[in-house]
Parts: C-alpha cells; structure tokens; sequence
C-alpha cells in the first residue's frame, strides 16, 4: 500500500537550514536524513520525493531539488510517498543538506487532479509572467526602450499545471486561466 506523506516546515530567510538531504538514483529522489526542521515531520528515509513546493522532481538530480529548497523562504511544501517499493538510500555527502517545510497536493503522485479541480484532464506545464520573464523585460526595455516589453507577451517561467474542461489549474487546485497555447501536457513516458 502506497502511503503519502505532507510535510511542511516554515523557512524565515533564504539560507535557513531545514534539515532535509536528498539523493537522486534511477530518475526518482529519495529522502537520505533528515534533521533540524524536517526531523518533526512525517518524512522518513528512503522515502520517495514527489513534489517540492508545486514543483514535481521525477528526473531531477538532486542538486535540482536542493536548489528549489534553498530558493524558497517562508513555507516549503514537500510530497512524498511511501511503501511503493522498498529503498536502500546510503549515506550521502552533506552538501545536499536543507531546511524545508511541506504542504503540497498529494493527487498528483498518482495522476489525480489537484484540490478542488474536476477528475478526467492532464499534467503539464503553464508559461507564465514570472521573475524571469519580468527580468527579461527589464534588460529588453534598457536595450529597446518601451518596445523591450514585447517579452511579456512571450513568458519564460514555467510551473505545473492541471488542464481539465479547457481550465487550467495549479498544483495547488488553484484556477490559473482558460487553456490556451501556453498550457504543455506532460509527454508520456
């Protein structure tokens, strides 16, 4: 029986140690140790790290997870999954060591639509205006004036997304907008 597991921590500043080291083997993460923050949760290791703060980390190295932890202040929300398939995780180097809190949609281990959203749509990716798309802008207006703001139109920053009924809704069964050509569904393994 597959069990998930919700975690979440809250992370004051941005280099706050949360406690969590993960390893990456086979395309999957795996919680390693846990400590500081993450020792009072739920998480154990060898479990099976689904999503990190929205953000799914099926094929991520583990420097990629780490890397989102540490980006993140205020709540850090990890889903995780356990009892699928039994897990050695040997020790590994410190340097992936993290301060993290977790609170995420448990639905999207197995496929199932987020929060409130309606069963029957797809996984994928939503472009959207984010700090990358708005520092692009920035540089374009520099260099081209008010023409430079083009680039909003075009967003760069992606984050998962649940389209169902022509509705697209966010990792967290949040609406986000009606589908459009910057909706992605996930490509099948």
């Amino acid at each position: 029986m597959v069990e998930t597991i919700n975690a979440t921590v809250y992370k004051g500043f941005s280099d706050t140690k949360v406690g969590l080291t993960v390893v990456a083997t086979g395309g999957k993460v795996y919680v390693d140790s846990l400590s500081e923050l993450f020792a009072t949760t739920a998480l154990q290791a060898g479990d099976e790290v689904v999503m990190v703060n929205g953000n799914l980390v099926e094929g991520m190295t583990s420097n990629e997870v780490v890397g989102i932890i540490k980006s993140c202040t205020g709540d850090v929300n990890v889903v995780a999954k356990r009892g699928a398939v039994a897990v050695a995780v040997a020790p590994s180097a410190p340097a992936a060591a993290t301060a993290v809190k977790v609170t995420s949609p448990a639905a999207a281990i197995a496929g199932a639509p987020p929060g409130n959203a309606p069963a029957g749509g797809v996984w994928g990716t939503v472009k959207y205006v984010g700090s990358d798309t708005q520092m692009k802008a920035c540089i374009a207006c520099l260099c081209c004036g008010p023409l430079g703001l083009c680039i909003l139109a075009c967003p760069s920053d992606e984050k998962d997304a649940y389209c169902v009924n022509g509705r697209v809704y966010d990792a967290g069964g949040k609406y986000i907008c009606p589908k459009d050509d910057k909706f992605a569904p996930a490509r099948q393994r």
